[in-house]
């Protein structure tokens, strides 16, 4: 009869089904980083139907690859059930069959272990060692929805019926169809080597609605093992996650073959008694052993019955012995002698001194045979708990960080059952990316994930830098926030857009929070997580240089300032992942120095310029500056009033102050009278052309049509620091003088006092109420005496000597440590263009955080640090 623990085998190692799906997840997070490792797509750009179109669909799709889970199938030997979610969006080519546009839910499949034919090209050699894991087409189905993409600008995919039930089990049917193409076709598995085994037939699934699923494999103790895989039916793992049992014949097999020193037990003892002095010849008949489980451990009790025997008139002796054996487990197995009792019967001649002398002979005999036995079993108790070690060897091929480890053990009637843990990798964070579509009518979410886990909801948010209404979106079904497509004017830029998006149609910030659930690293369950809400900045990029180089600055909306090119980033081994600012190019700049206000004439003429202008080759961005300050009073309306004009226009543009005169002063621009003033900048910032006062628009237009560069059209894109979450800063990098040949006579700026403590370091700006501002919020969270603070906190000055930072330094009254950076240099090597910016370094100098802005007046453009929290900044 089979063994209810390991059917018709000597032993058992069973895996449970929660750390097969946790498996998955690890793989799932792999994300094809690690080339020896198998790994799960997560976002997937691909296209379908070229070499043969399916049903004679054929186009581009994106999709979102949740983590896969595993559901066991009752005595299965080949095959199993994998469930994982999807989420896509298919745009169909011309003249093609159509398809849903946007696909979500969960695909189910039966995938099979399948043999490889030796005959295979290149498998002659090799083809038993690999399992080969095959998608059952037929049994592919997809529960989900598949909707039609009803914007105006796409094309439908539509299933024609006059029931929308008929057209939506239709669309699903089609879908399905097509699911089970790609699983069999584009995303087949590839074989994964195994040791013998873990082969095909040598595992058995088990799924009970008691015990929950696991993967049994039988073991051979003592050679290959042997009976039939169907033999196992019981899960053993109580809610573990891995377990080997032992069957109790083999327990007593393992037992029996120690005891051969007890069966050979003899003994020549001198007696003398009843002064009569003999031999007794000891014996004994062949041990009985008794199984006897107590839970936590196992007693073998050992029964002997022996003789001792004289040829004198002395009376014979009989005797008994019962010794237990404790097995015990304190993560290996090991024997250890228990209680002895000897008891001995003799009648006659001397009865009682010979009974007396066996007794003490046989109890000074018997501990040290059966400690040797104990010994003696230690190779091969060690070979049962050494049976993880194949399968640790195994799971590190799928996780580099799989380990296992026996906790317990449960001694049970039918043998014993040691159960463990299985550690893998720790979860990664989430991902949250979102960059604009190609065909730049959205923002796209695509490239954002849950390591090891599934998206369920995309929670977007956006506000303006100057004009235009907040709102927010939440999708379950798609990773896209898409506005309508609108008419596309000669300078670039959408006209006549009733739901326009910032990034797409001007300056403003787009935030994106995601939901979802992740496989539990332990437990293998799925946990919901959320997020912290990204924010990506978005504006126009302006010639990098004007004039002579000078530093210009704009308020409000870093997305402008371009005044510094950030060459140094690139060049310095600084920050260990060097990323520049995501800078698609610049255009030409019509820049309208207004002073105090906006009129309708100025509006007029700029109307009248642009649409008389007959350039089609050159693109144009309008900067309208005002005299510093003069947006503090009624700057919002004036701003809303000209980004609108704008639209209506079709351009680019931005409304700023000129900070510091900078920009009048370099390029000769005076409005003193209250007249308006115009510059027209090329892309690399030489100035081509300027005129002071009031213009005709067909002068302007004629100015445009002489002096206007070619290049392409300007559409706003992100703005990103050069320096960002995971990057790690060298102490170095807070060296002013990095190039300079003297050397210094002092050390670097110590971040983190030598990793010790954690850093913040901030960059502000001279003459700037917001960086004035924000010291003021950074003295007050770290205001603490240095030896009683755990965070260093260091101050680059930009555009400050060292005598200014240190007339800082005596304001603040802390021990900030105060950079004085006259020239930019510090600010530069970061890639600093928005005053203050903030970053945080961990005690290894790893950035674990960058806040952009304040939190000032709220009627200034909102600002979003990286972990979220939204800000608004009073002046940049």
């Amino acid at each position: 009869m089979p063994n209810l623990l390991t059917g018709d085998f000597e032993a058992v190692l069973q895996i449970s089904g929660g750390t097969i799906n946790r498996l998955l997840a690890s793989m799932h997070q792999n994300a094809f980083e690690k080339p020896n490792l198998p790994s799960f797509p997560h976002s997937v750009r691909m296209r379908i139907g070229d070499d043969h179109a399916f049903e004679g669909v054929r186009g581009l799709v994106h999709a979102q690859v949740a983590v896969p889970r595993v559901e066991l199938i009752h005595g299965a030997t080949d095959r199993f059930s994998l469930a994982v979610g999807v989420r896509a969006w298919f745009r169909p080519d011309p003249a093609t069959e159509p398809l849903p546009a946007f696909i979500h839910g969960t695909v189910h499949a039966e995938y099979r272990v399948n043999d490889i034919d030796p005959s295979c090209l290149g498998w002659s050699k090799k083809a038993d060692a690999f399992l080969w894991i095959r998608v059952v087409r037929d049994s592919v189905r997809f529960q989900g929805t598949a909707e039609d993409d009803k914007s105006i600008f796409d094309l439908a995919a539509t299933v024609s019926s006059s029931d929308p039930a008929a057209t939506a089990a239709a669309n699903i049917a089609k879908v399905t169809r097509q699911i089970a193409m790609v699983l069999a076709k584009r995303f087949e598995a590839t074989p994964h080597p195994v040791s013998k085994r873990f082969r095909r037939g040598s595992l058995r699934s088990l799924n009970a609605p008691i015990g929950g699923s696991a993967i049994a494999l039988p073991l051979g103790l003592t050679g290959e093992p042997w009976g039939e895989v169907a033999s196992i039916n019981n899960v053993l793992l109580n809610g573990t996650d891995l377990a080997v049992a032992v069957s109790i014949g083999t327990i007593m097999a393992l037992v029996n073959s120690t005891l051969d020193p007890i069966r050979t037990f003899s003994r020549s003892i001198p007696v003398d008694a009843a002064a009569i002095s003999t031999v007794y010849h000891v014996g004994v008949h062949p041990p009985s052993v008794q199984w006897l489980p107590h839970g936590s451990y196992g007693v073998f009790k050992v029964t002997v019955n022996g003789w001792a025997n004289t040829n004198s008139i002395l009376a014979n002796a009989s005797f008994s012995i019962e010794q237990d054996v404790t097995l015990n487990f304190d993560g290996n197995l090991w024997l250890a002698p228990g209680s002895l009792q000897v008891t001995v019967h003799a009648s006659g001649i001397g009865s009682g001194t010979v009974a007396n002398r066996v007794k003490n002979e046989v109890l000074a005999a018997v501990p040290p045979i059966v400690q040797g036995a104990c010994s003696k079993a230690k190779p091969s108790l060690d070979k049962m708990t050494q049976q993880t070690e194949e399968l640790s060897n195994q799971l590190k091929s799928l996780d580099s960080q799989a380990s296992i480890w026996l906790d317990t053990a449960e001694f049970v009637i039918d043998g014993l059952v040691i159960r463990g843990t299985v550690d893998l990798s720790p979860r990664r964070g989430m991902v949250i990316k979102q960059e604009k579509t190609a065909a730049e009518d959205g923002h796209s979410a695509l490239e954002s994930w849950i390591p090891g886990g599934r998206i369920d909801r995309f929670e977007w948010s956006w506000t303006w830098s100057g004009s235009g209404d907040p709102g927010n979106a939440t999708y379950h079904d798609r990773f896209l926030l898409r506005r309508p497509w609108g008419k596309v004017g000669r300078w670039g830029m959408a006209v006549g857009l009733k739901t326009p998006l910032p990034g797409l149609d001007g300056g403003g910030i787009v935030c994106l929070r995601i939901t979802g659930v992740r496989v539990d690293p332990v437990t293998g369950q799925f946990v919901t997580v959320t997020g912290v809400k990204r924010c990506t900045r978005f504006g126009i990029i302006l010639s990098e240089r004007i004039g002579k180089g000078e530093r210009l600055f704009l308020r409000d909306m870093p997305e402008l300032s371009q005044d510094v090119p950030f060459p140094q980033l690139e060049e310095l081994p600084l920050i260990a992942s060097r990323r520049g600012r995501d800078v698609v190019g610049t255009a030409n700049t019509l820049l309208i120095f207004v002073g105090e206000a906006w009129d309708g004439e100025t509006a007029d003429t700029l109307g009248g310029g642009l649409e008389a202008c007959r350039r089609y080759d050159a693109g144009l961005a309008v900067l309208v500056l005002f005299r510093e300050g003069a947006l503090d009073a009624g700057g919002l309306r004036q701003m809303a009033a000209i980004e609108k004009h704008m639209r209506r226009l079709g351009i680019a543009a931005s409304v700023n102050e000129d900070v510091n005169g900078g920009w009048s002063r370099v390029l000769e621009l005076h409005a003193e009278s209250g007249e308006p003033a115009w510059a027209i900048i090329a892309p690399d910032g030489a100035a081509l052309w300027n005129h002071q006062g009031r213009i005709a628009s067909q002068d302007l237009a004629t100015a445009l049509d002489i002096h206007l560069r070619r290049c392409r059209d300007l559409r706003p894109v992100a703005y990103h620091p050069g320096v960002e979450v995971g990057m790690q800063v060298a102490a170095t990098a807070l060296h002013p003088g990095l190039f300079e040949l003297v050397e210094s006579p002092c050390p670097p700026v110590p971040l983190g006092r030598l990793g010790v403590r954690e850093t913040v370091v901030t960059f502000v700006q001279r003459h700037s109420a917001a960086s004035a501002i924000h010291l003021r919020k950074l003295a007050g969270q770290y205001g603490q005496p240095e030896d009683e603070r755990e965070t260093v906190v260091v101050v680059v000055f930009d555009g400050a000597d060292a005598l200014e930072a240190e007339a800082l330094t005596n304001e603040l009254g802390l021990d900030f440590v105060v950079v004085a950076d006259p020239a930019g240099k510090i600010t530069d090597r970061f890639g600093i263009g928005v005053w203050p910016t903030t970053i945080k370094l961990d005690r290894g100098g790893i950035v674990s955080e960058v806040e952009i802005g304040i939190a000032a007046r709220r009627d200034r453009a909102v600002l979003c640090r990286d972990d979220g929290d939204l800000r608004s900044d009073a002046a940049v």
